[in-house]
């Protein structure tokens, strides 16, 4: 579309600011209010398109009924000569895509600020019965001041108790959609929480959690992978900012956030005391059971086996009679013949018959193999020269029960039998194998232990003592040394440091909780417990108070309080224009202002009759980030993020 183009007589086309995957985003001057707007128009090739239509004009519609300061507004939409637009809120700035690829990351206040405003815009969505479902930082733009807004409600969807996700349009990004998205499941306000916290986790780390070469595979991590835990990817962070960042992206809805309210006062929790951890401590109940499954096979096929097997044993049995038959009948005939002579050559040949039978069933013979293992080779030959029998070495291979050129198994089992011509198969022990020793100086001992057990070494003792070069919890020392051969299985002695026997605590009063917090993790002391309290002399954030005290000789191992402050009690004031929010002829409305502070809980900090035409200024107290809500007449009429 050219330049200075009017559309509906109205709205004039200055330039291109932006393409989309279906519709191209022009900046635009609205004549009639005189005032600059952004217009996306649908692009031709999908104006006859009945299904780019109906999404456009969802969008349209979905938005149209959204009012926040978090949301790109919607004037105005339309169609004109076979072009379809809709006009838009100008947000002069960049997507939250671009912000966060400038920057590599975001810091976890500023990530916290712009979760707590997009689950803003949010709830109020969700209570519209709007389900977004494609969440993601390129749908984010950020003004000039840094306010996101949430745009392109594009795939928005009303709830409905069949909102489910279809294919093409409907899946949203593949990087941020929900697992239930992923696998075509049913969606509801959750979906979009996920795609928040995949988002939130971008803007701390800087990366995605899972890459691939395509959608699908992507989408199948989705579904089947569990999102990194936050804290393994930026360990810096702070505990209360991974909580939210963790409980967004759990793949099973229920486990998440259940609506952008909650989002909304963990994020206010996180923002007051950022390390406190927002999550309930559980201990962990394993369960095991074992169950034992036997089978058994019937007797038919159990038999036809043996006959498989063992198709010889027939003729074992029956050759002997048959054979015995033959050899009375061949005497009775000798001694009936007159003419010995061929009958001698007879009974020769019946002789070597009968050797020949007797050699197969001493060939055929089977023996009880004896117990061999754990036997020295000389112990085993002697055993098997007593049963007749004879054996072969099949393998040769190291073991740490037993001891080198004694038999680790056989084949057949002690018990088993064998025929005389068939050697009893072995494998002999190489005995233990011997290997390297780690050297594990100057590592933490639960990483020492680790190393040493993967090498197959056993840690037998471990002393802990204070030691001045090594810090809490280091390995200063080992036996055996590092890098000497030893056998695979042998003990190993560790010695820990217990850190420097005692340090002088200084004084935290005055500094700021990170800074403190940084002060104690230098000189490798533990902070047990953090208290945050009202002050009338401290600042939000300052130590305002610490246990033991400043200048206290302390162990390295003693836990540190510390109590920060919550800032003073502030006054700040908001503007009520009621003539926006009560439509109509002026009337007499009934006005409350509620605030929701980090512990949740509502306190009503003013309520009033008023006309509704009025503009009133209403003082609010509080400490820190708190959310309020303005009411008229008891139904919610609009909401806000302040801070004091």
């Amino acid at each position: 579309m050219s330049s200075n183009k009017l559309l509906n007589n109205r709205y004039r086309i200055l330039a291109r600011i932006g393409v989309g995957g279906m519709a191209v985003i022009y900046k635009a001057q609205d004549t009639l209010l005189d005032r600059y707007v952004a217009i996306k128009v649908l692009k031709e090739e999908f104006v006859h398109n009945e299904q780019f239509l109906k999404r456009f004009r969802r969008e349209a519609q979905a938005a149209a009924r959204l009012t926040h300061a978090n949301i790109v507004n919607v004037f105005d939409v339309g169609d004109e000569d076979g072009l379809y637009y809709i006009v838009m809120e100008l947000v002069e700035g960049k997507t939250l895509k671009e912000y966060i690829e400038e920057r590599g990351c975001l810091t976890w206040k500023e990530t916290l600020s712009i979760v707590l405003q997009t689950a803003s815009a949010l709830d109020v969505a969700h209570k519209n019965n709007i389900i977004h479902r494609d969440i993601k930082p390129q749908n984010i733009l950020m003004n000039e001041e840094g306010v996101p807004k949430v745009t392109d409600f594009g795939i928005a969807k009303a709830v409905t108790s069949s909102t489910v996700t279809s294919s093409g349009d409907a899946m949203g990004s593949v990087h941020y959609v929900s697992p239930e998205q992923a696998r075509g499941g049913f969606v509801d306000e959750r979906s979009d929480l996920y795609s928040l916290g995949i988002m939130m986790y971008e803007m701390l780390t800087g990366i995605l959690p899972y890459v691939g070469d395509t959608v699908v595979s992507i989408a199948i991590q989705h579904i089947q992978s569990n999102v990194p835990q936050i804290e393994n990817v930026t360990p810096n962070i702070p505990q209360a900012v991974a909580d939210v960042a963790n409980r967004l992206t759990m793949k099973h809805p229920e486990k998440r956030y259940q609506n952008a309210s909650e989002v909304m006062s963990a994020v206010i929790r996180a923002m007051n005391n950022p390390y406190e951890s927002l999550e309930p401590v559980e201990e962990n109940k394993k369960e095991k059971a074992m169950a034992a499954k036997t089978s058994v096979q019937p007797k038919a096929v159990e038999e036809g086996i043996i006959l498989a097997q063992n198709p010889q044993n027939v003729a074992e049995v029956a050759r002997p009679q048959k054979e015995e038959r033959s050899w009375n009948e061949k005497i009775k005939a000798f001694f009936m013949q007159k003419n010995k002579a061929p009958l001698i050559v007879m009974g020769l040949v019946v002789v070597f018959i009968i050797a020949m039978i007797a050699y197969g069933l001493i060939a055929n013979k089977k023996t009880e193999v004896p117990n061999l293992e754990g036997m020295t080779i000389e112990q085993m030959e002697e055993t098997l020269d007593k049963a007749g029998l004879t054996y072969k070495i099949k393998e040769e291979k190291s073991s740490l029960e037993v001891p080198k050129g004694s038999i680790i198994s056989q084949n057949p089992k002690a018990g088993e039998y064998i025929k005389k011509t068939l050697p009893v198969e072995v494998v002999v022990s190489l005995g233990p194998k011997m290997i390297v020793m780690p050297d594990v100086v100057g590592q933490f001992e639960v990483n020492a232990r680790s190393t040493l057990e993967n090498a197959g070494l056993i840690v037998s003792e471990v002393n802990k003592e204070f030691n001045d070069e090594y810090d809490v919890n280091i390995v200063f020392n080992q036996m055996p040394a590092a890098n000497t051969e030893i056998a695979e299985g042998s003990n190993v002695v560790l010695y820990v440091s217990k850190g420097k026997d005692t340090i002088m605590l200084p004084n935290l009063v005055g500094k700021t909780e990170e800074a403190a917090r940084a002060e104690l993790t230098k000189l490798g002391l533990p902070l047990t417990s953090v208290k945050y309290e009202v002050s009338t002399e401290y600042e939000k954030g300052l130590v305002i108070a610490q246990s033991p005290g400043a200048n206290k000789l302390v162990e390295k191992t003693q836990g540190i309080t510390l109590v920060i402050s919550k800032g003073k009690v502030s006054t700040k004031s908001i503007t009520i224009k009621l003539s926006e929010l009560v439509p109509g002829a002026p009337r007499a409305v009934v006005v409350r202002v509620d605030t929701i502070g980090q512990e949740g809980n509502p306190t009503t900090q003013y309520q009033s009759t008023h006309q509704s035409n009025e503009i009133i200024t209403v003082s609010l107290k509080g400490v820190g980030v708190e959310y309020y809500k303005i009411y008229i007449d008891n139904t919610e009429a609009q909401s806000g993020v302040i801070t004091f």
